[in-house]
């Protein structure tokens, strides 16, 4: 039972407060009271709707479940609060979450581990950050803000120890990715709603900052911390049933992060990735011997972050980084934050930076040589992106040349990927054709010797495509666009996302229209999900243009609200003919 069917059995009691023609209403609205979720707020309507009706009902709130903590809330144009029980769970979401919501979630559980890890212990090794499911909200209301990263703490610690949170404890704080806690809005509102739905509730968490003009309502004791750490101390959580991380199984955890990255993993493999090396960071930040570790943690961090697509992340973490006197660790963070300034659009910033370390260079081992080999790839990554064709093929052609002479066909085929898009939004197709088809030979002349071989074909499969289509060969395209998408299997992964895209132009192309409307149809669904502007949510709305220039009305219409959240400043014909003509990815 959701909130929505009680609200139509509140609506029937409406119509016929005497409950004669209603008798299954009272039913239902009777059971509602017994529900583990019930609020005060809602059950006062509940037993008040039911005496109009001429029958009695009484509540009683029940203690807090496994994993289940309180959700306080306020609608900032109406100033109403509320405070809502939610439950976290093992799968996805089951409410609605907007996008800042969903990256507050995402500092949060940075933030928990980060917490964990400072006091050498982690989740449980089969634990799953899982979705949240908030009962008394019904699928047409959307969970918003985020200030409820203390709250989802506590309810992931719930189900991570198996043990219950302590039903007089509330708390409205964000949680940043250092587990640090900053104060939040509304919070007036949100006590008073607290107040009146969770009678059992006395003691409140906020952050050491937070602003409050005069005292808390009902008697309401706030507790203020700074830290996530000094909330848990408040929640009773006994953390030391936790398994514990020792250092050396954190430096040789750092060891695995470059098999890790040599595979090809999805979205939700690479962001996992991403939270375990910054738990890692964390965790040897402290330790005076292990620092460089912890430097080289967060870069890998920041690297898993933009392989799963959330650029936003990559660019926080590689700001917290420190200048490390390794010359690996400070030329890979370079090299990390000029891929996240171009995934941002600032191409002039990313070359800049990787021009400021040449000098470093030469201080590299000969073993960690490939570094420099990114650091001139990434150059002409941004050149490519910035539109600079001339200057990037130069570029892109002797960091293949460089791989090359060094025996790392591997990485001279990822390299060529970038040599062949360039050629192919030069309009030499034919040639950029050419040079996939070298790159696919390297790799099977490389055999299994290198697992990066499996990711790197599958970015030559889908530039294969890409070329296919440029010289009008839609059936062939269609092969390799399909072999990209079996590796994978979400569409919000990339690549398979852009060869899913791929694909739809395919079908558009060969007749099949409806195959194509059906594929459009989830590149918009990826596109509406992610943040506006973040790199996934670009790529997949850039179908939507994909289809204008195709001469495809109706399918561009189908998809226009996905292009806007994405590109809301090219709504011109001319404006997206130009999105297309720089389109990489």
């Amino acid at each position: 039972m959701r909130r929505h069917d009680i609200e139509g059995a509140l609506r029937a009691l409406r119509v016929d407060p005497t409950g004669v023609v209603t008798r299954p209403y009272v039913a239902t609205l009777r059971d509602a009271l017994a529900a583990p979720w019930m609020d005060g707020a809602l059950a006062a309507r509940i037993t008040d709707a039911l005496a109009t009706a001429g029958v009695a009902g009484t509540w009683a709130a029940a203690p807090l479940r496994t994993g289940e903590t309180w959700l306080l809330l306020c609608d900032p144009a109406s100033r109403v609060g509320h405070a809502l029980r939610w439950r976290s769970l093992t799968g996805r979401s089951s409410c609605a979450l907007t996008g800042e919501c969903e990256d507050a979630l995402e500092c949060a559980w940075r933030g928990l581990l980060a917490t964990l890890a400072v006091a050498h212990l982690g989740p449980p090794v089969d634990f799953a950050r899982g979705g949240f499911d908030v009962p008394a909200l019904s699928h047409a209301e959307r969970v918003d803000g985020a200030s409820l990263g203390v709250s989802a703490c506590f309810a992931w610690l719930s189900r991570a120890l198996g043990a219950a949170a302590p039903s007089h404890l509330a708390a409205s704080a964000k949680v940043r990715s250092d587990g640090t806690l900053a104060g939040v809005e509304l919070l007036p509102e949100k006590l008073a709603a607290l107040r009146v739905s969770a009678p059992s509730v006395t003691h409140v968490i906020v952050a050491s900052d937070q602003r409050l003009d005069g005292d808390p309502p009902g008697g309401l004791v706030l507790r203020r911390c700074a830290t996530l750490s000094d909330a848990l101390d408040h929640g009773g959580f006994d953390l030391g049933a936790l398994p514990e991380r020792s250092v050396e199984e954190l430096v040789a955890q750092v060891a695995t992060f470059a098999t890790e990255n040599s595979k090809p993993h999805g979205g939700d493999r690479w962001r996992a990735l991403s939270y375990e090396a910054w738990a890692v960071a964390r965790g040897l930040a402290g330790d005076a011997t292990e620092r460089a570790k912890a430097a080289e943690a967060r870069v890998w961090a920041a690297l898993f972050a933009l392989h799963a697509g959330d650029d936003t992340a990559a660019r926080d973490i590689i700001a917290a980084i420190d200048a490390p006197k390794d010359p690996r660790v400070r030329l890979w963070k370079v090299v990390v934050g000029a891929a996240a300034r171009i995934d941002r659009g600032h191409f002039d910033e990313a070359i800049a930076d990787i021009d400021a370390c040449s000098d470093d260079l030469s201080l590299l081992p000969d073993e960690h040589r490939w570094i420099e080999g990114h650091a001139r790839g990434t150059r002409g990554r941004a050149l490519l992106h910035g539109g600079r064709y001339v200057d990037a093929l130069k570029v892109l052609e002797e960091t293949a040349r460089w791989f090359e002479e060094r025996a790392m066909p591997w990485e001279a085929a990822r390299t060529s990927k970038d040599v062949a898009t360039c050629l192919r939004l030069m309009q030499r197709p034919a040639d950029a054709l050419a040079v996939v088809d070298r790159a696919l030979a390297w790799l099977d002349a490389a055999g299994r010797r290198r697992a990066v071989s499996s990711k790197t074909r599958d970015f030559l499969m889908l530039e294969r495509g890409r070329c296919l289509l440029a010289v009008d060969a839609p059936h062939d395209a269609h092969g390799a666009f399909v072999r990209v998408v079996d590796t994978q299997s979400r569409d919000g992964d990339y690549p398979r996302l852009g060869a899913v895209r791929g694909l739809v132009v395919a079908y558009r192309r060969t007749g099949r229209g409806a195959e194509a409307r059906e594929l459009g149809a989830r590149c918009r669904e990826v596109a509406l999900a992610l943040a506006a502007g973040s790199t996934l949510g670009r790529v997949a709305a850039v179908s939507a243009g994909e289809a204008f220039a195709d001469g495809d009305a109706e399918g561009f219409e189908h998809l226009r609200d996905a292009w806007e959240r994405h590109f809301p400043d090219a709504s011109r014909d001319d404006a997206i003919r130009a999105v297309l003509a720089r389109q990489v990815y």
